[in-house]
Formats: C-alpha cells, sequence, structure tokens
C-alpha cells in the first residue's frame, strides 16, 4: 500500500521489514517478559496481525506493484532470485548457530533453560532476540511472497504455519528444544514441498492435504520421541 501510494520501493521494504521485527520484539516481550507460553502469545499475535491486515485491505487484494519491486520474485538466468535469497539467510543462519557464541547460548536455552539461566546466559535477552530474528524472517519471506505474485492479499499463506511446523519437524528439530539444525529445516521443507505438489498433481482437496500434512507431523514427532527413549 506504501508503494501504491508512492513511497520508493526500498523505503517500502525497509519498513515492511521493520514492522515485522517490531512483531517479533512484541512476542518476545510477552514471553520473555510477561512469561506467556510462546504457543499462546504468537498464535494470539498471529491472529491479530492477520485480522489488521484484512481490516486495513478491505479484505481486497493491492496488485498492480511496480515493475522494479517484482524483480525481487524473479529470477538471474534460470536462478530464482528468491532461491538466492533463502541460500544466503541459510548460510547465515547456520553460521551463527554453530560458530558464534549466540548461537551456543540458543542451543543452552533450548535444551535447559533454567541451567543456561544459571550459567550466566541473558535467557530473556536472547530469547527476545530469535523472536525478533524470526519476525524479521517472517517480514521478508512475505516480501518476496508478494513480489511472486504481484500483488499483496490478505489472506496470502493463511495455514501456511502448519507447513512450517512440519518443515522443521520432519527436518530433526526437536520439538522440546536443545537439537536441531537449519540444514535439517531445509530438507524438511523441500520434502513437504514435494509432498504438497504431488497431491497437487494428483488433485487431492485442501482438506485432505492438511490431514496428511497433520498426520506426518505427528508421526515426524512419535519417531523423535522413539529415538530418544532408544538414547535414554
Amino acid at each position: 500500500m506504501m508503494m501504491k501510494a508512492g513511497v520508493p520501493v526500498i523505503g517500502a521494504i525497509l519498513a515492511g521489514i521493520v514492522v515485522g521485527g517490531l512483531v517479533g520484539a512484541l512476542n518476545g516481550f510477552l514471553i520473555a517478559k510477561l512469561n506467556l507460553q510462546p504457543f499462546v502469545a504468537t498464535l494470539g499475535t498471529m491472529t491479530m496481525f492477520r485480522g489488521l491486515a484484512y481490516t486495513i485491505s478491505g479484505g481486497q487484494p493491492v496488485y498492480t506493484l511496480p515493475q522494479s519491486f517484482d524483480v525481487l520474485g524473479g529470477s538471474i538466468g534460470v536462478i530464482p532470485i528468491p532461491a538466492i535469497i533463502m541460500v544466503v539467510i541459510f548460510i547465515l543462519g547456520a553460521y551463527v548457530l554453530r560458530y558464534t557464541k549466540f548461537g551456543r547460548h540458543i542451543y543452552a536455552i533450548g535444551g535447559n533453560e533454567v541451567a543456561a539461566k544459571l550459567s550466566g546466559i541473558n535467557v530473556k535477552r536472547h530469547i527476545a532476540f530469535v523472536y525478533i530474528i524470526s519476525g524479521v524472517c517472517c517480514a521478508l519471506a512475505a516480501i518476496i511472497l508478494t513480489a511472486r505474485l504481484d500483488s499483496a492479499v490478505p489472506t496470502a499463506a493463511d495455514g501456511i504455519e502448519l507447513d512450517v511446523i512440519a518443515a522443521v519437524a520432519i527436518g530433526g528439530t526437536d520439538m522440546q528444544g536443545g537439537k536441531g539444525a537449519i540444514s535439517g529445516t531445509i530438507i524438511g521443507a523441500l520434502i513437504t514441498g514435494v509432498i504438497a505438489n504431488g497431491l497437487n498433481l494428483l488433485d487431492v482437496a485442501q482438506g485432505p492435504q492438511r490431514f496428511v500434512k497433520g498426520v506426518i507431523i505427528i508421526l515426524a514427532v512419535i519417531l523423535q520421541v522413539v529415538k530418544k527413549r532408544k538414547q535414554a
């Protein structure tokens, strides 16, 4: 809507990323400072801001965006620009988690928050930063999706949180925290994408597709539990 109002593309993109970061900061405040359950806090804010997006847009898509913005959804030769951005984010995230103190602290907090706190880690600050990073990444993903669709649809990506959970679970991330890697999540995302495309090609309706995704999530978590019991 800012671009349609004449705001330069770069300014509108930066504004979108800032808003994503602010939403992440709100989640971080609710969870780290007010000790709300993460699932409850993020579900509540997700519903709030989806409703806000629908209200601001009047439930109508915003289309005919500047061509310079749509470039983000295009490609360089045969390589899609979104794929390039994904690889850059993947490499940066993997490096931070594996080779920086911040990344090691995140794993420690996920494994045992109390032990991490007793070890001198500022748990609340790290949790807040994680949600801010998550908000920025979500904003970037939304910008790319908008560029690919050449329109901003208020109901776009509705239900995609199920795909996200499935990708993370299939990728081997422990749902109780402390274990996991971005590489596994990428593999999980590719698997869920292949399954979704296969179901679409088979002309399977959205209802059964969601059922299948739910089954996949449950099976992935069951496998994690079984693996933990064998290691114990």
